[in-house]
């Protein structure tokens, strides 16, 4: 951001005023510095690249700043000659007479000083004539100071400055200085108005580098006569305001091979030197130039034609004609205009309407949607941020179009807005709509010269919606708004949609979890209690995203049932494992649907995300009474061993193939194995069967001719029906299953889903 220009303005006493310009994120604001008052006219601007084009405007102002006579009270001001806008819309005023600098926050009556106001002194606390100023980034204030010939850093809060450098010798103290601060590079540039020098200083450097110097007043390619302010751009070019000699310089610096020191490149990119005019590619005394926040096109102050040109900053010679973007007015001007509003409001009556007791008044309303804030499904309500405008004509505000410089159409105070009849417009389906009033309030008012009032707000409006949510998350959402007059009825206000774009939305507007594919338009007529309302109304269209729910509900869903699927593959003996993971699939699953539908509001009927919820429920609870099943039909006693085991006798075996007897087993041979007993032992005396099923052996391997026993015993005691039919089944029959009810449950809603967006939009 950078202030821009100076455009000449006089007062009833003829006094010259200097206007400058600072673009803060693609507003203009228009400042002008009048003796002891700051006004200020603001103006949007269209960034490139954008298709709103800025035409030629008229401005009337608002005081910004002082406006109590030349002064040194809080509320005053006493030639103030340098300021700064930052994003808050703060401004701080160089106030030069009164050797200070001044904050004045937006509406406020009282200025702050932040900077000098010590009376005139060298000291760190004092300031002399100071001219220019500068905030960074960090709220820190860089101070031209011309009476003490030096730049100052004070820094936020700080009671007192610190010198950064001072300015070379052969600058006057009673000069005016202009700073322009590149934070990027870490530089500062101060130019000296009679000097016609522009010199660049690097942070923390005292040392400064002459990058632009006019040798002297003159009209040659390399002189200054004149000089104002100046602005650089990225690549360290400087534009700089040539006066007297009615055109814009570009300086460049050029680096050869042969040079250790680069040589200057002056081009002059605007204006005719040494001839002034009012055409589009002349200039009458411009004072000041600056570039937009793209470095794309350039705004320069034409001072002599009072008005604002702009102009690509990559032009030709041969092709530099700018396009007035503002015309301001003078106060002679305003004045004019006053005493005619004035005089319109004389006989004016607002309690009645512009036709009473004739024709009902039309009401012509347009929106211009710029974000969507939210939908709430819980609170079943949206809410949008938008320009809202109305527009009616009003005959006993007809002015003459000549006794106001043919304009054709007066922005005019909230103060008169007040004075006159509006329609009282309320949302009949709105919840808590708000205007915004941040940093100001958010709204603007016109009166065109046929009685035609434009009255404009930026609104946040939050709207009651009546949501369908069968086919959750396939669904497409129809929210309204209607719009219309709290007290007359249809045989007093009419409410129309404009013609041209009755509910514009912003390009690449962007949603959460909805998509914004329609807004469609109407009106009806209200009956309500024997009356009859003008109702307007948009329906806007809202059409879900899938994506979140497919990732957070349905792929979980399904792969847990797919995981529920693999008991069917393990042994029916496995009884351990198959319930521990029957029980624990339904356990995910009831987290994943608790977790899922905690957010959604608890409707009466079944929406298509509960449907295939409990269809996943049920295939993972039936894997699990699946099982049950099979181990119901399992046969007795299996996983114990064949009742042939019971009577199979444990033999020793030796060498040579002899049975051993028990008894002629040394103890020293011997160890002990514990064989369980297969079968319920008859004996009364469990002493005494317990001790039948210890065994004593020696270490004694088996003959060959005896592996035809082993593999017989073996077999014998692998566990019976170890597989069943039911299970077999089941793995065919769950997957087909579950492939039809997802073929069936996407075709139905897929289908539903586009059936609801038609109906309901019909």
């Amino acid at each position: 951001m950078r202030n821009l220009a100076s455009i000449r303005y006089e007062d009833s006493s003829n006094e010259n005023c200097r206007g400058r310009l600072w673009i803060v994120l693609g507003g203009l604001y228009v400042i002008i510095l009048c003796g002891g008052i700051l006004a200020a006219v603001i103006l949007s601007l269209a960034l490139p690249g954008t298709k709103k084009n800025v035409g030629p405007r008229i401005g009337n102002g608002i005081t910004v700043a002082g406006g109590n006579r030349k002064g040194s009270l809080p509320d005053q001001l006493n030639d103030p000659h340098g300021f700064f806008v930052d994003n808050q819309s703060n401004i701080y005023v160089a106030d030069t007479n009164n050797h200070r600098i001044v904050q004045w926050l937006p509406d406020a009556k009282y200025g702050i000083i932040v900077a000098g106001g010590n009376g005139p002194g060298s000291k760190q606390n004092q300031l002399r004539y100071p001219s220019d100023i500068w905030i960074d980034r960090y709220n820190n204030m860089y101070i031209a100071d011309p009476g003490n010939r030096r730049v100052q850093l004070w820094t936020s809060g700080a009671t007192s400055g610190q010198t950064v450098f001072n300015v070379t010798d052969g600058w006057s103290s009673s000069d005016y200085y202009s700073l322009y601060v590149d934070e990027v590079n870490q530089e500062i540039y101060i130019a000296a108005r009679s000097a016609g020098q522009i010199f660049r200083y690097t942070l923390g450097s005292r040392m400064g580098v002459l990058v632009a110097d006019g040798f002297g007043r003159g009209n040659g390619s390399h002189q200054f006569n004149y000089q104002r302010r100046f602005t650089v751009d990225r690549q360290g070019k400087i534009y700089v305001a040539d006066k007297f000699n009615h055109r814009i310089q570009k300086w460049s610096r050029i680096y050869s091979t042969t040079q250790t020191i680069p040589t200057a490149k002056v081009e002059t990119i605007a204006g005719i030197t040494g001839k002034n005019g009012s055409n589009l590619n002349q200039l009458y005394n411009p004072t000041d130039v600056i570039l937009d926040l793209l470095a794309k096109n350039i705004y320069i102050a034409d001072y002599g034609n009072a008005r604002v040109i702009r102009l690509p900053a990559n032009l030709a010679d041969s092709k530099r004609e700018g396009v007035v973007v503002l015309n301001p007015i003078s106060v002679n001007d305003l004045k004019n205009v006053s005493a005619i509003l004035d005089d319109l409001l004389k006989s004016y009556d607002r309690y009645h309407r512009p036709t009473y007791g004739g024709e009902p008044d039309k009401i012509i309303v347009n929106i211009y949607v710029r974000s969507m804030s939210g939908i709430s499904e819980l609170d079943m309500e949206y809410s949008f941020d938008c320009f809202f405008r109305q527009r009616w004509t009003d005959t006993r505000l007809i002015y003459n179009t000549t006794s106001v410089m043919n304009y054709t159409s007066l922005p005019v105070s909230f103060q008169m807005f007040s004075k006159i009849w509006k329609p009282d417009t309320y949302f009949y389906n709105g919840q808590r709509s708000y205007i915004h009033s941040v940093p100001h309030v958010n709204r603007f008012f016109r009166i065109a010269t046929d009685g035609t009032i434009l009255y404009s707000q930026r609104l946040t409006i939050r709207a009651s919606c009546i949501m369908n949510l069968r086919n959750l998350p396939l669904d497409t959402q129809h929210c309204t708004l209607l719009i219309g007059s709290f007290a007359y009825n249809s045989e007093e206000t009419i409410y129309e949609w404009s013609n041209k774009t009755a509910v514009d939305l912003q390009n690449n507007l962007i949603m959460n979890q909805f998509s914004l594919i329609d807004a469609t338009v109407g009106s009806r007529i209200l009956i309500r209690e024997n009356r009859t309302r003008s109702i307007i109304y948009v329906v806007f269209a809202f059409r879900r995203h899938v994506g979140y729910f497919l990732l957070q509900l349905y792929i979980p869903c399904v792969l847990i049932v797919f995981l529920s699927w693999v008991g069917l593959w393990l042994n029916r003996e496995a009884t351990n494992d198959r319930i521990n993971l029957g029980v624990t699939t339904i356990l995910t699953l009831i987290f994943v649907i608790i977790e899922g539908k905690k957010d959604l509001p608890k409707v009466p009927y079944i929406t298509a995300l509960d449907c295939f919820l409990a269809v996943c429920f049920i295939f993972v609870f039936s894997t699990l009474f699946e099982f049950a099943i099979v181990h119901y039909y399992t046969k007795a006693r299996t996983g114990d061993l064949n009742e042939n085991m019971r009577d199979l006798e444990d033999y020793v075996i030796r060498d040579d193939g002899t049975n051993a007897d028990e008894h002629d087993i040394s103890r020293n041979d011997v160890h002990l194995v514990y064989r369980p007993s297969l079968a319920p032992t008859p004996s009364i005396n469990s002493r005494t069967s317990e001790k039948k099923s210890y065994k004593c052996y020696r270490n004694i391997r088996c003959k060959p001719a005896y592996s035809a026993f082993q593999g017989r015993a073996l077999k014998n005691i692998f566990y019976s029906n170890s597989e069943s039919k039911i299970d077999i089944f089941s793995r065919t029959m769950y997957p087909v299953a579950f492939f039809i009810f997802n073929f069936i449950y996407w075709a139905y809603y897929l289908h539903a889903s586009q059936q609801q967006s038609k109906g309901e939009k019909e």
